[in-house]
């Protein structure tokens, strides 16, 4: 972690946006079915990247093997089952995640006997990284600062406390970056390793 090429960097960057485009389109759309219309209207239950990643997360990403989305605008008074319902969207969110982490995983053999050795190769990290940094995503992202996903546990038990964080957005992704990548490049963050390699069968 200490010595990261460019190539990893892009294939991070690459991974990242998958991901967390894919996390949050799959909060958002819980939040829909558990009954708030918000995200929906906001424009969040979308494929698109641009609308769920900001670049902070790709560069906590790239340094530090985290990442968030956007914050989704959700009332956890709209949702059924209220605070409960908002640790299902949390959760199931981090769910959908973590699978297409394993898919990523699961695809790599399809991936070797298709393409030409150069292109199998090059897709083969990119999958692996995707599985690995997956895992890494949704572990780090229980702290409960927002606009991590663990912040929406924040938001259920005390909803002044987070938006008095989410306010200040842009400073904390900074703040979060260097928080990561400091985590990372210390050696601190292998602590985790083995849970880690719990959720993803690409960490050794």
């Amino acid at each position: 972690m200490r010595d990261i090429s460019v190539w990893q960097m892009l294939l991070r960057a690459a991974a990242a946006f998958v991901l967390l485009t894919a996390h949050g389109a799959a909060f958002a759309s819980l939040a829909r079915i558990l009954g708030d219309d918000g995200p929906k209207k906001d424009g969040r239950v979308t494929l698109n990247p641009v609308a769920q990643v900001p670049i902070w997360a790709i560069l906590a990403a790239v340094l530090g093997r985290a990442g968030w989305v956007k914050p989704v605008d959700v009332d956890p008074a709209e949702l059924r089952g209220g605070r409960a319902g908002l640790l299902v969207c949390v959760a199931g969110a981090l769910a959908a995640m973590l699978a297409l982490g394993v898919l990523a995983w699961a695809l790599r053999p399809l991936v070797l006997g298709t393409f030409s050795p150069g292109l199998s190769a090059g897709l083969n990290s990119w999958l692996l990284t995707t599985s690995e940094l997956a895992a890494w995503i949704a572990l780090l992202g229980l702290l409960p600062i927002p606009p991590l996903p663990g912040g929406y546990l924040l938001l259920a038990v005390w909803p002044q406390g987070y938006h008095a964080i989410a306010r200040r957005n842009q400073i904390v992704g900074v703040a979060l970056v260097a928080l990561f990548w400091l985590l990372q490049s210390s050696g601190v963050a292998d602590v985790l390793r083995p849970l880690v390699r719990l959720l993803s069968p690409a960490v050794s």
